[in-house]
C-alpha cells in the first residue's frame, strides 16, 4: 500500500471512528445526544467508512469525502442548536462553525471541477475550524490554572476540535496536499521547459555567429536522400543541446532544430523554419544575445559568451588546452 493510501485510509478511520465514540458516550453540541447530534455521528461514521473503501482511487476522492464529511456534520449539529438552543454565546460560535462548513463545503465541490487552488484552502478553514474548539478548553485552562475542570467544561468542543486536527496534520502531508490550477500549471509548464527547452546558463560562442548568422559556408554536410539537403551543427556550452542548421529539399528557408548535440540519433524538441536571425547589437565585438524568429511571431534567444573567457572545470580546461597545442 503507497504512503498516501495508508494516510487516507488512516484518515477516513479516525472520521469514522470518532463518529461512533461520541454516539456512544453522547458527546454533542449541546453535551447530549440530541437528533442533530445522532444525525452528525452517523454522517461521521458513514462518511469515514467511505473515505476508507474509496483510499485506493486516489487521494483526491478521499480528500473531498473527508472535507464532505466533516462540513456537513458540523452544519448538521450546528443547525439543530441555532434552532433548538436558547444560548447567545453558543449560538455566535455556532453560525461561525456554520460558516465555516459551509465554506469547506465549497472547496471540496470546486475540487472536483478544478476550479480551487488545490486544498490548501479548505485545510485553513478546518484550522480555523479546529482552533475555535479547541480555543474554550486553552482559555479555561489559563483562566482556572487547572487543566481538568477545562477539559470537563468543554469536552464536547475539545473532542471535535482533535478529530478535526487529526484531520489537518495528515492532510498537510506532502503526499496529501492537492495542487491547484495554478501550481499544477506551473510545474508542467517547468517539466515542459526542462525537457524541451535549453537551460537558462547555455549559450553559443562567439565563434560560432558566423555559422549561424549565414556567413560561413563551411561545416555543411550534404544528404544524398531523405528530406534534409544538408546540416550543420553547432554546440550550445552548459547543456547537452546543440543546434542543427538545416536546408531541406524543395525550401529556400534555412530550418533550425533544437537536439542532442552530436549524436548519431536523436529527438528533436523543438524545430522551425527560420524567418530571420537579430542579433542585439550591429558590432560583432559587443554581440551579447541573438533571437531567431520562426512564423507567427515565434523567437527563442540564445545568449553569446566567449567559450574561452568562462569558467570551466579541470577536464574542460585540459580538453581546450590540449585541442589548442593539437592545432
Amino acid at each position: 500500500m503507497k504512503r498516501a493510501e495508508a494516510l487516507t485510509a488512516i484518515m477516513g478511520l479516525a472520521i469514522a471512528i470518532a463518529g461512533a465514540i461520541f454516539l456512544i458516550n453522547g458527546t454533542g453540541q449541546g453535551g447530549g445526544n440530541t437528533s442533530g447530534d445522532v444525525l452528525s455521528f452517523i454522517v461521521m461514521i458513514v462518511g469515514g467508512a467511505t473515505v476508507v473503501l474509496f483510499s485506493k482511487k486516489g487521494i483526491k476522492y478521499g480528500v473531498i469525502l473527508a472535507l464532505m464529511t466533516l462540513s456537513i456534520s458540523t452544519l448538521i449539529s450546528n443547525l439543530y442548536y441555532i434552532l433548538n438552543v436558547n444560548d447567545d454565546i453558543g449560538i455566535i460560535f455556532a453560525d461561525l462553525y456554520i460558516i465555516i462548513s459551509i465554506v469547506i463545503i465549497y472547496y471540496a465541490l470546486s475540487l472536483i471541477f478544478h476550479t480551487t487552488s488545490g486544498s490548501a484552502k479548505a485545510i485553513i478553514c478546518l484550522g480555523i475550524l479546529a482552533f475555535t474548539e479547541l480555543f474554550p478548553t486553552l482559555y479555561k485552562f489559563y483562566s482556572v490554572d487547572s487543566f481538568i475542570p477545562s477539559v470537563d467544561i468543554n469536552i464536547d468542543k475539545l473532542a471535535y476540535g482533535i478529530v478535526h486536527l487529526i484531520v489537518i496534520v495528515i492532510l498537510t502531508r506532502k503526499e496529501m496536499l492537492l495542487e491547484g490550477p495554478k501550481k499544477r500549471l506551473d510545474r508542467n509548464s517547468m517539466a515542459l521547459y526542462d525537457g524541451r527547452c535549453t537551460s537558462a546558463d547555455c549559450y553559443m560562442d562567439v565563434n560560432d555567429l558566423d555559422k549561424i548568422l549565414g556567413e560561413s559556408e563551411e561545416g555543411w554536410i550534404n544528404y544524398s536522400s531523405g528530406p534534409i539537403e544538408s546540416e550543420k551543427e553547432i554546440n550550445l556550452h552548459g547543456t547537452n543541446l546543440g543546434l542543427r542548421l538545416q536546408k531541406w529539399k524543395g525550401d529556400d528557408r534555412r530550418h533550425l532544430a533544437v537536439c542532442m548535440y552530436n549524436a548519431g540519433s536523436y529527438t528533436v524538441p523543438l524545430a522551425f523554419p527560420i524567418e530571420s536571425i537579430v542579433p542585439d547589437s550591429e558590432d560583432r565585438s559587443v554581440i551579447r544575445k541573438i533571437r531567431i524568429y520562426g512564423k507567427d511571431g515565434m523567437f527563442i534567444d540564445i545568449l553569446v559568451k566567449n567559450y574561452k573567457d568562462e569558467p570551466k572545470g579541470y577536464l574542460e580546461t585540459f580538453k581546450m588546452n590540449f585541442m589548442k597545442n593539437k592545432d
